[in-house]
């Protein structure tokens, strides 16, 4: 695996998991749906081009595809 490519695996795991997090402390159901809501949330919020691509792939992750 590329550099590139484990760092964006390691932020995809990082991002889910504070989504994670925060729906377990929001006491919201942990389900796929809930924890994309989440990253298009943050996605929105985020200027930086590499956390937008690590945000792509995350939702795209948790799509039903």
């Amino acid at each position: 695996m590329s550099d590139e490519r484990e760092l964006i695996y390691s932020e995809v795991c990082r991002v889910t998991g504070r989504a994670a997090i925060m729906l377990l402390d929001s006491r919201q159901m942990i389900t796929k749906g809930n924890i994309k809501q989440l990253l298009y949330s943050h996605k929105e919020q985020e200027i930086d081009r590499f956390m937008n691509e690590v945000y792509e792939v995350a939702i795209d992750l948790m799509s039903d595809n």
